[in-house]
């Protein structure tokens, strides 16, 4: 019986051991992405670009019967994150229907730079995602304005400019501390949760896990080794899922069907707990930014896998850069 404990304590640690390993490397990786696209953001809000790409947009927003200031939040949740968009539609003074069509779009296109990084690192084709995110972001803005009546003109009290910027050390200061919250916290949600999937791996809990819930993916287009993967995107985000989406890619025979298939469905729809309660607590309507995401996600990914089958029957394996 001793030996038998030292065996599964040996066991154990060797486990434990790899997990740790595996989530470092992907820490690693996931910083020499995450790092520079924050850099490029933080440089890029101290130009014209923003102001100057929101007085370009504001005229398509016409297309989802919003106001042209609206297109400030939109941009800015393109370039920068969804806390950033929140805050200046709160200086907008919109209603709960503007808020709610409003958050669909963002929640469809944001934090582009830096999601955007992490798809290249599948090596598929980030820059038709990127258009994809964007023009059907836009769509589901329009078509929630022209079925179901969302839109409306502002307020009069509404504000029409970008916020005001902060002095340069502390806008400075506070895009230092948004990328250590966002590396912490990626850390804190990689590392063990590769602990984890080391565990799972060396027992029957994995195969039973994907095989409950493959059977509706399948219908997609998707295989099961897209499973865990998915799920981790649909749950933590692009981001902070993306150790796992990564390890799958790496580890997991990911082909590069399958690493579109599953960009195209996150792309749409992923941090489905998080980014639903941040617009809930301002007023959006949670039905309406949860289940038509889910559902286009869903159709659009159905309908990308139908027509890689017909124009790319047979793809090879798809590499990911080492760390």
């Amino acid at each position: 019986m001793p030996v038998g404990r030292d065996s599964d304590t040996v066991s154990t640690r060797e486990t434990a051991r790899a997990g740790l390993h595996r989530g470092l490397r992907l820490f690693v990786a996931l910083v020499k992405v995450m790092a520079p696209a924050y850099l490029a953001v933080a440089i890029l809000k101290r130009t014209v670009v923003l102001e100057a790409l929101c007085a370009f947009v504001a005229p398509a927003m016409e297309l989802c019967g919003l106001p042209p200031e609206t297109a400030v939040p939109m941009v800015v949740g393109w370039f920068i994150n969804l806390y950033a968009a929140i805050g200046a539609m709160q200086a907008l003074s919109l209603n709960a229907s503007q808020i709610t069509q409003l958050a669909v779009v963002c929640l469809i296109a944001h934090n582009l730079v830096v999601e955007v990084a992490v798809v290249a690192r599948l090596k598929t084709r980030w820059f038709l995602i990127l258009v994809f995110r964007v023009l059907f972001g836009l769509a589901m803005g329009a078509a929630m304005h022209y079925l179901f009546g969302f839109g409306g003109d502002l307020s009069p009290d509404a504000a029409s400019i970008l916020p005001p910027r902060p002095g340069m050390l502390e806008e400075w200061g506070k895009d230092a501390m948004g990328l250590a919250n966002t590396l912490g916290k990626t850390f804190a949600i990689v590392v063990p949760l590769m602990v984890l999937m080391e565990f799972l791996r060396n027992g029957p809990w994995l195969d039973r896990l994907t095989n409950a819930t493959y059977r509706p993916l399948r219908i997609l287009g998707l295989e099961k080794h897209s499973v865990m993967p998915l799920w981790a995107g649909f749950f933590l985000g692009i981001a902070y899922g993306a150790g796992m989406i990564l390890d799958a890619a790496e580890n997991e025979g990911f082909t590069g069907r399958q690493a579109f298939l599953v960009s195209v469905f996150l792309g749409v729809c992923h941090a489905i707990v998080e980014d639903t309660l941040l617009f809930a607590a301002i007023g959006a309507n949670v039905f309406w930014i949860t289940v038509p995401r889910i559902a286009l996600a869903c159709i659009l990914t159905w309908m990308s896998a139908h027509l890689l089958a017909r124009v790319r029957p047979v793809e090879n394996g798809v590499r990911i850069e080492q760390a």
